[in-house]
């Protein structure tokens, strides 16, 4: 995978547009490791989270509380619906925040952070 790291200790999978400090980093499948109940499942990976979620969504079943990091890119899809559908089909109850990056006047002005313009916290539970 090319993952962009910003030096730091900060980074995320390197978009079309980004054409310095790209590293090519050897990855495994979250996937594989869904196989046995998971208590809590976290998943802040900076903007692949979509792809993740879609590839786990037939095993979410195995996980009882799962926290997703959503960031939405500038220019790029969103993908908040799909994978709000994906959880509420895998039998989850939600809560949503908003931690930091988010905009006051969304119609005037985007606040932007690392070409993303939008960063929520999804909470997803059982209702047990």
């Amino acid at each position: 995978m090319h993952f962009f790291s910003e030096g730091a200790d900060a980074g995320r999978v390197a978009l079309e547009y980004d054409s310095e400090n790209i590293l090519q980093v050897q990855t495994i499948r979250l996937k594989d490791f869904l196989n046995t109940k998971v208590d809590f499942l976290k998943i802040d990976i900076e903007g692949a989270e979509s792809v993740v979620l879609f590839d786990i969504k037939d095993l979410l079943f195995n996980v009882d509380r799962i926290f997703i990091e959503f960031h939405s890119f500038v220019n790029q899809e969103q993908m908040l619906p799909e994978m709000l559908n994906v959880l509420k089909a895998a039998g989850f109850r939600l809560h949503i925040s908003s931690p930091g990056l988010s905009s006051d006047s969304p119609f005037s002005h985007l606040d932007t952070y690392d070409k993303m313009d939008n960063q929520l916290n999804i909470y997803a539970f059982r209702n047990n």
